[in-house]
């Protein structure tokens, strides 16, 4: 009878704290849906389902209600838009009222772009896969939607569904209640993630993430696996695999990622129905001629091995559309190689390169090239020839000029060349009309030509760790910049065209020579990040208090006694950085008064013997760092142990303090 009761007990206590739990990650998921955070939303709602499956209703309809609120802001700014569209459309019709209807178009407008930007920050917080492809939820079923938010009718719909992986897999579940992998092409594999689970039907044996002592010999009994996966291996083991590998006729899809293998059995080339073949983080030192027998290959995957030397029959893999050679010791390629005319993908980071022969030229359908962290001092002018160019990387060379050719990639939208020794540009940078990301920090440049300003749509530049000193008046021309850095350059002053770049949200400043900031500062009213730190300011502007929508602000290593009043009036603000000025107290005081929604706040080397009375104020504060620079000590705090642990008990529950 003890017994029964005690069990019975057990029994009660286990459910209670099962529905403590449920209860707990539905109401975190109905705080994130409160605040729009939609993604984290969705996950606390799909956590309280594993907890609690005999509830799953509820959390099926919570989940509902995620999206719909998602399609309701998406219809809202639709509907704005089209308002918009109207008002501009009736200053057609009646030109007397012309000044009038324009004003309207213009506040119509203005409301459907904010509708817009929050529609946009709906989709940007879900995980698209390849800019794609991400899971949705509508009428108890799960579906997948692209970045218009329109069904992806291909991909199907499930009972379950989780966002494709790195390795482009979908887990889903049909209404049979089994389990699949699902690819982007919408075909579904019957999948087991245990040996103990395998069974005639299973097409797929995902051991990703389990621990493997060698290869799994119980798989081989199983012809029908099309898809193989394995990532992991126990420590002070190594995968050997086995002659037999060729009973796996089926497969198409074979990953073998940190398995220390070292040699592949001829065996191993008679999986001809290979598509996708990934051997990342390996220990293969050559690549056996036989690799050319796997003609129906379209991705070969070999980076982080110890390969020196690629075979000629690398040729023959006609069907190639990605190669990923990243990280090896390759220090010349073979001819064969630029035969290869369906590679889209070609990643070569991190070999001994240092030269490329003209034959790059002859990958034309090239859109991602990556030649990164080689030896390269120079590229041939074919490199004009990749006309599908999208991306390039050649970050990390020994680069010193770039070809005029490099203008004729006209569809390049992405171009990374920093850690190299540029110290001039080609007047063909300008004629890279699609490039939206443009980095050329850590190279020796000290001027930047005028056809910089040709790049309208450039979002982001990055000009840090370089010697310059102004830029060219067209930089004011690059109004769809989002993103500037001017850290570690050698400014005193700041060209006024900054001050045009009206859609800046982040901009860098800090480790220049800047001793004043103009007034025109308050006309970035975008701006969500403004670093300033490592200059010699000894003042700001009134106008800084018109960044209403800054939520950081880093004014450390400065020369400031003072901050203006106004800066009271960024509402926004959550990050203050105040580390190294000669700021008093008093000071201090003053601009944390205004500041109550402050969360994070950096007072180091400030000379403090006690705390500013206002930061006890500070109710939502989570992080307050009192620490001392152990390199400078230029002035340090001096709080006692006592007044340490009284700080400690005054802050708000849960703020994290350092001393």
């Amino acid at each position: 009878m003890k017994i029964l009761v005690l069990f019975l007990l057990l029994l009660a206590n286990t459910v209670f704290a099962q529905n403590n739990a449920y209860q707990e990650a539905i109401k975190n998921g109905d705080m994130a849906l409160k605040n729009e955070e939609y993604e984290k939303a969705i996950s606390k709602y799909k956590a309280a389902d594993a907890i609690d499956p005999s509830q799953r209703k509820e959390a099926m309809e919570r989940i509902d209600r995620v999206f719909k609120a998602i399609s309701a802001k998406k219809e809202a700014a639709e509907q704005a838009e089209k308002k918009a569209k109207a008002a501009e459309a009736k200053t057609a019709e009646a030109l007397s009222q012309a000044q009038i209807a324009k004003i309207n178009a213009e506040k119509q407008k203005k409301i459907a772009d904010e509708n817009l930007q929050k529609a946009n920050k709906l989709i940007n917080a879900f995980y698209f896969y390849d800019n794609k492809f991400a899971v949705a939820f509508k009428d108890r079923k799960f579906y997948f939607i692209d970045k218009n938010g329109d069904e992806i009718a291909k991909l199907g719909k499930y009972k379950e569904a989780n966002n494709f992986d790195y390795d482009g897999w979908a887990y889903v579940s049909k209404e049979d209640g089994k389990e699949y992998l699902l690819d982007t092409l919408g075909n579904t594999y019957r999948v087991a993630y245990n040996l103990a689970d395998l069974s005639p039907d299973i097409e797929a044996l995902d051991l990703r993430n389990k621990e493997q002592a060698d290869f799994p010999l119980q798989a081989l009994q199983y012809p029908k696996l099309k898809v193989l996966m394995i990532n992991q291996i126990k420590e002070n083991t190594k995968i050997t695999i086995p002659k037999q590998i060729n009973q796996l006729q089926a497969l198409t899809f074979l990953k073998l990622q940190y398995c220390e293998i070292d040699t592949l059995p001829p065996t191993f080339f008679e999986l001809k129905n290979l598509t996708y073949l990934s051997l990342q983080v390996n220990q293969l030192s050559s690549l056996p001629a036989q690799i050319g027998e796997l003609k129906n290959l379209t991705s070969l995957d070999l980076g982080y091995s110890q390969l020196s030397s690629l075979p000629a029959q690398i040729g023959e893999l006609k069907n190639l559309t990605s190669l990923y050679l990243f990280f090896n010791q390759l220090s010349t390629l073979p001819a064969q190689l630029w035969e290869l005319k369906n590679l889209t993908s070609l990643d070569l980071v991190g070999n001994k390169l240092s030269s490329l022969p003209d034959q790059i030229g002859e990958l034309k359908n090239l859109t991602s090239l990556d030649l990164g962290y080689s030896q390269l001092s120079s590229l041939p002018a074919q490199i004009g020839e990749l006309k599908n160019l999208a991306t390039l990387y050649l970050r990390g060379n020994q680069l010193s000029t770039l070809p005029a050719q490099i203008g004729e990639l006209k569809n390049l939208t992405s171009l990374y060349l920093e850690r190299n020794q540029l110290s001039t540009l080609p007047a063909q940078i300008g004629e890279l009309k699609n490039l939206t990301s443009l980095s050329l920090s850590e190279n020796q440049l000290s001027t930047l030509p005028a056809q910089i300003g040709e790049l309208k749509n450039l979002t982001e530049l990055d000009l840090s760790e370089n010697q310059l000193t102004t830029l060219p008046t067209q930089i004011g021309e690059l109004k769809s910049l989002t993103e500037l850095n001017l850290s570690y350059n050698q400014f005193k002053e700041l060209p006024t065209q900054i001050w045009e770049l009206k859609s800046l949200t982040k901009l860098r400043l800090h480790k220049n020579q800047l001793s004043s900031l103009p007034a025109q500062i308050g006309e970035l009213k975008n701006l969500t990040y403004l670093s300033l730190y490592n200059n010699q300011l000894t003042t700001l502007p009134a106008q800084i208090g018109e960044l209403k929508n800054l939520p950081e602000l880093d004014l450390s290593d400065n020369q400031l006694k003072e901050l203006p009043t106004q800066i009271g009036e960024l509402k926004n603000l959550k990050t203050l950085y105040l580390s190294r000025n000669p700021l008093s107290i008093t000071e201090i005081d003053k601009a944390l008064q205004s500041l109550p929604q402050i969360e994070k706040l950096y007072l180091r080397d400030l000379g403090l013997r006690t705390l500013p009375a206002s930061v006890l104020s500070l109710k939502n504060l989570k992080t307050l760092n009192l620490k001392n620079d152990d390199d400078k000590k230029k002035n340090p705090n001096t709080l006692s142990a006592a007044e340490q642990e009284k700080i400690r008990k005054l802050l708000p529950k849960g703020c994290e303090v350092s001393f």
